[in-house]
């Protein structure tokens, strides 16, 4: 990933990314971050990947919004679990 590919916790305050493309990283125990994004449309095509290597974690749901959205994984984990992202308006 070079320094153009924001990665951003899920243990932010806030997580922000207001790029096309990003990585943010989930918290082990949780399922679920809201990305705030001025790029995503409700009618966005947003593509996730789980990038770290996880028994449990093997899935990523997108639910786009105005301004924002939700990254859900398939299961809470052990560790914390690292998901790309890609926007297509």
């Amino acid at each position: 990933l070079g320094p153009s590919f924001p990665t951003r916790r899920s243990s932010d305050l806030a997580i922000t990314i207001n790029k096309s493309a990003g990585r943010i990283k989930i918290a082990a125990g949780q399922t679920s971050v809201i990305v705030t994004n001025d790029l995503a449309k409700t009618a966005s095509h947003v593509f996730a990947n789980v990038a770290t290597k996880d028994a449990s974690a093997k899935s990523a749901q997108v639910t786009p919004a105005d301004g924002s959205f939700e990254v859900t994984i398939n299961a809470p984990t052990d560790q914390e679990v690292a998901v790309d992202f890609f926007i297509v308006n």
